[in-house]
């Protein structure tokens, strides 16, 4: 706390302010009503990266804004402003099969606009998960090295090293070229997305954040979800089941087919998978031989690997039932509503059966082929846009796709819609919510500042909220005309740039 203190000092802030430790994996977090300070307990750059990286990511992808970056190596600070919510994580046990399911397709939604990102030049190097590298002759020489330091490590299996470098030869082909032009998170699982009951409402920790194919962002999602309780705070172990996330893998690949494209995404994820877990291996020593270490432990998940058995077959249909946990035989045989046909995310045919269903109206929130654009209405009433269409129907906003079937329904950041305002040339919408007595959002006082004017994505995930002034952010109307967007409150007319929030204009009412 001390040194969270000393940040928001130095930063110019009130260091004397409330501060609650936050859970973390990784970093030391505090929170207070306002801003996050976190604190990096490794003498390396990621808080650097963040600072760097942060004010450059597009809005949508909800990045919260970078306040101060500070400190020592070894002890170096980053404050941003703290955004709503609580990662997905901590919420995921109590939420519905139809809220995790909607959640999933605001995230795809998400990271497939960070992998459609350009990387910025200058980006700080680090030490990244997986040993693979663009640079180097080979993308794999860096693992190939680190295989070589492991077979001299104590306890290690010399045969399982070498059963491993036999892989690596076979799959290194399958990964070149390994340059792209565009970002991947680096770090992608739910302790890095926050949720506020009805949004996701930002994606953190962008420390691994660098340019790499779009599907090496699968690596650690897929562990992720095969192996939960490896990636949260030990206070949520317990809460933590692996059946809660059995079915999200097919959920994302329903909503992001094209990640999954790659004819040889299964040998691509298993070189990944080795990449990541050699590195592990490399950083957790052996403390004696493989049947004393945990099931976790990269030398048991390596080994998994070598013998077929590794979450990768199970996605890739390869095994059923082999020393798998419920949730773990369901992933292998694919979810019990059948859909998109049973097929495992990793295995052959899937891409395509999944590209065939997504004009299939009863997937729940899939992607569908966009009509032409319209001209875009300004009022409660239903407002089609390249064949998306909103409405506010009793305080929720529901949104239909090009076949008229509803895609998404429900109130916006916990409140309740009163105008609609479709955007031209795009999927997004801009809504008003009631700012009256008994409306309001939970946890929002009758005096509260309150933005009560968002944009929002087909998916029911918020967009931006517009830079006005604080004490100008309650309005009373919303309007678009002559291809302007104006939010009138009591006292002004903010005219909004509609693709970033940005207010363009603003004038006072007589």
């Amino acid at each position: 706390m001390a040194r969270a203190r000393r940040a928001l000092e130095q930063a110019g802030l009130d260091a004397t302010v409330p501060l609650e430790r936050a859970e973390s994996v990784t970093n030391e977090v505090w929170v207070s009503d306002d801003y996050v300070v976190r604190v990096n307990r490794h003498p390396n750059q990621r808080l650097k990266r963040e600072a760097f990286l942060g004010p450059l990511l597009p809005h949508d992808i909800g990045y919260p804004g970078v306040v101060s970056y500070g400190g020592d190596v070894g002890a170096d600070t980053l404050i941003t402003t703290r955004c709503r919510g609580t990662t997905l994580t901590v919420a995921w046990p109590t939420m519905d099969r139809a809220e995790r399911r909607r959640a999933i397709a605001q995230l795809a939604t998400i990271v497939r606009r960070l992998h459609e990102f350009p990387a910025p030049d200058g980006l700080p190097p680090i030490a990244v998960p997986q040993l693979l590298s663009p640079d180097t002759l080979r993308a794999v020489d860096p693992l190939i090295a680190g295989l070589e330091q492991a077979a001299a490590m104590t306890h290690v299996d010399p045969g399982l090293i070498a059963d491993l470098g036999v892989l690596v030869a076979a799959d290194a082909p399958v990964i070149e070229p390994f340059r792209s032009p565009t970002l991947i998170h680096g770090d992608l699982h739910f302790q890095n997305v926050l949720w506020d009951g009805y949004v996701i409402t930002a994606l953190l920790d962008f420390e691994f954040a660098r340019a790499a194919p779009p599907d090496l962002d699968l690596d650690v999602f897929l562990r992720f979800c095969a192996y939960p309780k490896m990636h949260v705070a030990d206070q949520y172990v317990e809460a933590t089941r692996d059946e809660d996330f059995a079915e999200i893998p097919w959920w994302f690949a329903e909503e992001y087919p094209e990640l999954f494209d790659h004819p040889s995404i299964f040998e691509r994820l298993r070189l990944y998978c080795i990449a990541y877990n050699v590195r592990d291996l490399l950083e957790t020593p052996m403390q004696g031989p493989s049947r004393a270490v945990g099931p976790f432990h990269p030398h048991r998940r390596l080994e998994a690997i070598v013998r077929g058995t590794s979450h990768i077959d199970r996605y890739a249909g390869r095994i059923a039932g082999f020393g798998t946990t419920s949730a773990q035989s369901l992933a292998a045989v694919g979810p019990p509503d059948g859909r998109p046909d049973q097929l495992p995310p990793l295995s052959p045919g899937a891409m395509a059966s999944r590209l065939a269903a997504a004009g299939d109206s009863t997937l729940p929130l899939a992607r569908r082929t966009a009509a032409a654009p319209t001209q875009p209405t300004a009022s409660s009433e239903p407002g089609p846009v390249r064949g998306i269409a909103y409405e506010a129907i009793d305080g929720e906003l529901v949104v239909r796709g090009a076949n008229g079937q509803e895609q998404w329904r429900g109130k916006v950041a916990g409140g309740s819609v009163v105008t609609v305002v479709a955007v031209d040339g795009s999927d997004n919408a801009v809504v008003l919510l009631d700012w009256r007595r008994g409306t309001l959002p939970e946890g929002i006082g009758d005096w509260d500042v309150f933005d009560n004017v968002v944009a929002i994505q087909p998916t029911g995930a918020e967009r931006w909220r517009p830079d006005v002034p604080s004490g100008d952010r309650c309005f009373t109307s919303l309007r678009f005309e002559d291809g302007r967007l104006e939010a009138e409150s009591s006292s002004e007319v903010q005219v909004i740039d509609p693709a970033t929030g940005a207010v363009v204009e603003h004038r006072y009412l007589r």
